[in-house]
């Protein structure tokens, strides 16, 4: 699942008085969600997912992905971030073996859904990142995409938000990632843009209106980053023939060097930036396989280490 779009799309203005509480030490901060109105109509993440996704992507995307898979000769895919199919869906029907995972359940009931409707059968499951291990087979690429890694240990109310902690889970989510690789295997995975960090710290972003299911829908998004305390929280407003629905959710703000290191440390040999026409919000990394594991003990400490200088 993606969070994001077009950072030439977003313009830096001054704060304006959202509330965004914290509670809790500098190192361990407690993110409750904000409502912006005295009512906040919400939707399923699923709902707001297949909505969001028409405002994202277009064909141009999904032919520049297969012809990024196809030219590194990948045949097996597993993606572990499947939300409701999008783009696995699309790449099942360009010949490609697909397996999903998601840790969500609602997403993963959507996704069978859509499978039904398209006549599609993709083998699929709950599974957390560190759990991916046990699926007991291997793949020749694994794609964790659409903003997705960043939400570790987050997301969800009352989730404590803590640089260490985060960087632990994260480094046992790309093991679980890496571990399913075949030898010579691939990991895509994307966080935000350079560009969005650059534009920061307050961003405004209107990803316009199209007709969505037969009704006039608008689109925007007010992202905030908090660098001391490395939160990043996503405002979503979307009017639907004047009707107002609303969702927040946070995510760690991680750094790209932070994310090149532990994807080193969890055993990937070789670590470079990919840019695919059609993706225009996210920065994205290919991780290679080569060769064995070099994961040591203090590797958390050492990235926040490394980082630092």
């Amino acid at each position: 699942m993606r969070f994001g779009h077009s950072p030439n799309d977003l313009t830096h203005i001054a704060p304006y008085g959202r509330n965004i509480s914290y509670t809790g030490t500098l190192g361990e901060i407690m993110l409750k969600p904000f409502l912006a109105n005295k009512v906040m109509k919400k939707e399923s993440l699923p709902q707001l997912w297949e909505i969001t996704l028409q405002f994202l992507y277009d064909k141009q995307y999904i032919e520049s992905l297969v012809a990024f898979l196809r030219g590194r000769q990948i045949q097996s895919i597993l993606d572990c971030a499947c939300g409701t199919g999008f783009p696995a869906i699309e790449l099942k029907k360009a010949g490609f073996d697909l397996y999903c995972t998601d840790g969500s359940e609602a997403m993963i009931r959507q996704f069978r859904h859509n499978l039904e409707k398209e006549k599609l059968d993709i083998p699929n499951q709950v599974s957390d990142w560190p759990n991916l291990g046990k699926l007991d087979r291997k793949f020749d690429a694994v794609l964790c995409r659409g903003n997705s890694f960043i939400y570790v240990d987050s997301w969800d109310e009352g989730i404590k938000l803590n640089p260490q902690n985060f960087l632990s889970r994260g480094r046992a989510a790309l093991q679980g990632m890496y571990s399913v690789l075949n030898e010579g295997g691939l990991l895509y995975i994307d966080i935000p843009s350079k560009k969005e960090y650059e534009s920061g710290p307050v961003l405004d972003e209107n990803l316009g209106k199209r007709l969505v299911n037969g009704q006039m829908t608008k689109l925007a998004w007010h992202v905030t980053h908090d660098w001391d305390k490395r939160v990043r929280v996503v405002h979503s407003e979307r009017l639907v023939d004047n009707e107002k629905f609303e969702h927040d959710y946070c995510s760690f703000l991680l750094k790209h060097e932070e994310l090149q290191l532990l994807l080193k440390q969890v055993g990937f040999d070789k670590v470079s930036p990919l840019i695919l026409e059609g993706e225009n919000g996210y920065d994205i990394y290919v991780a290679e396989r080569l060769g064995s594991s070099i994961t040591s003990p203090n590797s958390v400490y050492e990235v926040q280490e490394k980082v630092r200088k």
